[in-house]
């Protein structure tokens, strides 16, 4: 019999050294269940054709019973995971393909069992919870074990809270409850997509924003929470490598992801009128960029070998550590869990049934943001560096925009004009950001103590850029938009 639920889950991570602690307060709060052993392998053909299409099958052995399941890869609102699921029951460990696989029939019509393979394997020691206050109900499972790839394995500790009556806010009442006493990390990726991230060899790879697709039927507000999520799980993607290597990539592309959430807040601030939650969560990411900030201030210093690089080393590691030691607080690790829930059931989801359509609204947000790069642009070669900086804050609004809201805008004619528009804003982008490195090169080194020599170079490479800069600002100006 094939069932395809909704399921609702708060994934969450915490520490194997950790394990007890968590269980006895577990034990203390709710009633304990079963702990059982689970076998999971998940099964794609060689070409990856289920996961580009968008969808995971499992097979997974629990005692003597066998059941296959399929999952849409990943549909989550940063660490909320809502999605449909569509199980069989199998006589045995392979794989099926037929008319009650769900969606796959249709998604891959020429998909056949013969095709599958297991792709990677999970081995979990799984320990149950039921959570009773009230109406509200929340399942709870601890996970503990390891993902199998290719001759490689990632230890598994994974905490999750699924919904089943009663209040949402009660599940996030109990994450908080929990993570007082035991550290938890809000998960962003399911074990499918830390499967094959393992099975292809991009563990350590640091992660770049996905790209984000949005469907024009949808309203504004279901639109934000796709998009803040996908900066969320790209800063967490990418916070979680920082903690067990040094990854120049990681910081910057962390630093991107809170940079891309900030911006979609401001973007969809006209949905959070009367929230109050909004303004003070803003101001708990822009204290987190900053730390991340001053780290990659340094790191731009050191790609210059003309420059003292013990002492840029030194100064790293030090403002490193302190970002370190920020990213393992409990309130950093609170704020990610609290935006989660902002996302899902904050005070401005009450409007959202009196939210326009997400197509009149990007291209409302596109057109304000043109517009205001084009007015702070005028006479760019004639700007101070702080107007300057006002365009290169203006520039990166409108690229954030761009990748937020071009799926909505299909057509030959659009694709084009976007290509020309993306590639004009990139490149001046790219010019006011180097001009922007050189004038902070100057305040950091100052900080730091360093003192080098006038460089006549230094001045004609700024008039480089800003010639560059000049040249690409007029080309934006002549791109016509796409929406």
């Amino acid at each position: 019999m094939v069932t395809a639920p909704v399921e609702t889950e708060l994934k969450l991570e915490y520490q194997h050294a950790d394990l007890a602690g968590l269980l006895a307060q577990l034990g203390r709060l709710a009633q304990a269940g079963a702990c059982l052993s689970l076998e999971t392998a998940y099964f794609d053909t060689p070409e990856r054709d289920l996961a580009r299409a968008g969808y995971c099958l499992r097979v997974r052995r629990e005692g003597e019973r066998v059941v296959q399941t399929i999952k849409p890869l990943a549909t989550g609102s940063a660490g909320l995971f809502t999605r449909r699921e569509w199980e069989t029951e199998l006589p045995g460990p392979r794989a099926k393909i037929d008319l009650r696989c769900g969606p796959l029939r249709d998604a891959i019509p020429d998909l056949t069992v013969e095709r599958l393979r297991p792709l990677f394997k999970l081995q979990v020691k799984r320990h149950l919870f039921r959570f009773e206050e009230g109406e509200t109900l929340i399942a709870v499972a601890v996970d503990e074990g390891r993902i199998r790839a290719n001759r490689r394995s990632e230890a598994l500790c994974e905490l999750e809270l699924e919904f089943e009556r009663g209040s949402t806010q009660a599940m996030f009442d109990l994450a908080r409850t929990l993570h007082a006493q035991t550290p938890l990390h809000l998960s962003v990726r399911s074990k499918a997509e830390r499967g094959y991230a393992l099975a292809d060899g991009a563990m350590k790879a640091a992660a770049h924003a996905e790209p984000v697709v949005l469907d024009p039927a949808i309203t504004a507000a279901a639109a934000f929470p796709i998009i803040a999520s996908a900066c969320l799980k790209q800063f967490r993607a990418n916070e979680s490598l920082l903690a067990g290597a040094d990854s120049v990539e990681a910081l910057h592309q962390a630093r991107v992801g809170l940079r891309r959430l900030r911006t979609a807040i401001t973007l969809f601030r006209s949905l959070f009128v009367g929230d109050p939650e909004r303004a003070a969560l803003s101001a708990r990411l822009r204290r987190l960029a900053a730390d991340l900030g001053e780290v990659r201030n340094i790191d731009v210093l050191m790609t210059q070998p003309e420059l003292p690089q013990d002492q840029l080393a030194s100064a790293r590691a030090k403002a490193m550590a302190q970002v370190l030691a920020e990213l393992g607080q409990s309130q950093t690790r609170l704020l990610m869990i609290d935006l989660a829930r902002w996302l899902a059931i904050g005070a401005w989801t009450h409007s959202a049934a009196t939210s326009p359509g997400v197509t009149p609204f990007a291209t409302h947000v596109l057109k304000t943001c043109r517009k205001r790069l084009r007015k702070r642009g005028r006479r760019l070669g004639r700007l101070s560096h702080e107007e300057r900086h006002d365009v290169r804050i203006a520039a990166k609004k409108l690229r954030y925009a761009i990748a937020f809201f071009s799926s909505l805008f299909a057509g030959a004619k659009a694709e084009k004009r976007l290509r020309r528009m993306e590639k004009a804003l990139g490149k001046l982008q790219a010019a006011l950001g180097d001009l922007n490195d050189l004038h902070v090169a100057q305040e950091t080194l100052a900080e730091l103590g360093i003192i080098i020599p006038d460089e006549p170079t230094a001045d004609d490479r700024k008039h480089r850029l800003l010639a560059q800069a000049k040249e690409s600002n007029r080309a934006l100006r002549r791109a016509k938009p796409f929406w």
